[in-house]
């Protein structure tokens, strides 16, 4: 238990937060490969959200803001998943890459993503995102969770279905998945391999024209 949280709904509560910080995108200049910044005000928000519900009798209000702020804590304090960036409440996590992997796992365990344009499917959303150069290893994580969770193996192979032609970079994506042990089908191995060796020769016939 963290103060009285247990360690699956703790990792679900950070996982959100990530899932957010991924959607605010990186603090600095959009070159930079850097966390996003959380306000503290919004950390309470998000945490209190999903901890607060009014038919609970036995938790007023007041009790899960306790909670909230106890929670914050511990994270901040002695798990040391977030720091204080700035000094006054700007949060980020202590790494881009913890930041990435938690946001992914939290894609991986929400069927349906509340986004502002509402409810998308987990597909959609990986559709969605999918064009972004900054969501790449986030999408590459996804796909490595998806094969854990049962019944959803295939996801990989539904996923490059619906990004195939609106993805620039679905190549790369692809084969960096594939030398990372993301399993697709055969008949999509085939196809990027395929698709892979036509884009290397056709770059390198415009190399060799260009040359002369």
């Amino acid at each position: 238990d963290v103060l009285g949280i247990k360690f699956n709904e703790a990792k679900q509560l950070v996982s959100r937060i990530a899932f957010e910080a991924m959607i605010l995108g990186p603090s600095k200049e959009p070159t930079s490969e850097s966390q996003a910044v959380i306000r503290v005000e919004a950390l309470k928000d998000i945490l209190f959200k999903l901890k607060y519900k009014p038919d609970r009798e036995y938790e007023s209000r007041e009790d899960v803001q306790v909670k909230v702020n106890s929670f914050i804590n511990y994270i901040k304090d002695r798990a040391g998943l977030l720091y204080d960036d700035s000094g006054n409440g700007d949060f980020v996590f202590a790494h881009l890459s913890l930041q990435e992997y938690l946001a992914a796992y939290y894609i991986a365990q929400n069927d349906t993503i509340d986004t502002e344009n509402g409810k998308l499917s987990r597909l959609e959303f990986a559709k969605q995102i999918g064009g972004s150069s900054k969501s790449q290893e986030v999408l590459l994580l996804l796909l490595y969770e998806m094969q854990r969770v049962r019944g959803q193996e295939k996801f990989p192979d539904a996923f490059y279905d619906a990004v195939s032609t609106s993805v620039p970079d679905i190549l790369l994506l692809s084969t960096a998945a594939m030398s990372d042990s993301i399993k697709f089908s055969k008949e999509t191995d085939r196809k990027i391999i395929r698709l892979t060796i036509e884009r290397y020769t056709q770059e390198r016939s415009q190399t060799s024209q260009q040359d002369r």
